[in-house]
């Protein structure tokens, strides 16, 4: 089965903004790169949008003691079948790592949604993250849909 590709630029409309000269950043730089909490939403992205699954990220954050990064994860599965997740190869900036053998994450048929998370250990984004997505039939371990995604979160 050949894997569809998905690139996602999340930095589209978004100043690229030099950290070495914070000095000259106007009131409006400092906003769009340190948001007002009550105003931020996090990274948030829609991954896969497919009329019987989606699966969206509705979160990133660092784990400093743990030097893990959690990427939280919402999914719904429509089709009349139990589906499995399976992520295989991420990368975070230029740094890899193979989750392949890690358990997959079961979705039921016809829930509203379900909410997980992954992490790898990793601090620090500076520009983004890619990861393989396998769709499999929970019960024939069919794979249904591959994935490879890539996500530009920050201009680099």
């Amino acid at each position: 089965m050949e894997r569809k590709k998905i690139f996602i630029d999340q930095t589209i409309g978004k100043k690229k903004l030099d950290t070495s000269k914070m000095d000259e950043w106007t009131p409006e730089d400092w906003k769009e790169y340190f948001p007002d909490e009550s105003e931020y939403t996090g990274i948030q992205v829609d991954l896969i949008q497919h009329k019987d699954f989606y699966l969206k990220v509705t979160l990133i954050y660092i784990h400093e003691t743990e030097k893990n990064t959690y990427i939280e994860f919402e999914a719904q599965n429509k089709l009349p079948n139990d589906i499995l997740i399976q992520f295989g190869k991420w990368r975070m900036d230029n740094q890899g790592f193979d989750l392949s053998k890690r358990t997959p994450i079961l979705i039921p048929t016809r829930l509203e949604s379900i909410a997980f998370s992954e992490h790898v250990h990793f601090m620090f984004m500076e520009s983004g993250f890619a990861m393989e997505v396998d769709i499999l039939d929970a019960t024939s371990l069919e794979v249904l849909e591959a994935y490879d995604i890539e996500v530009k979160v920050y201009h680099s």
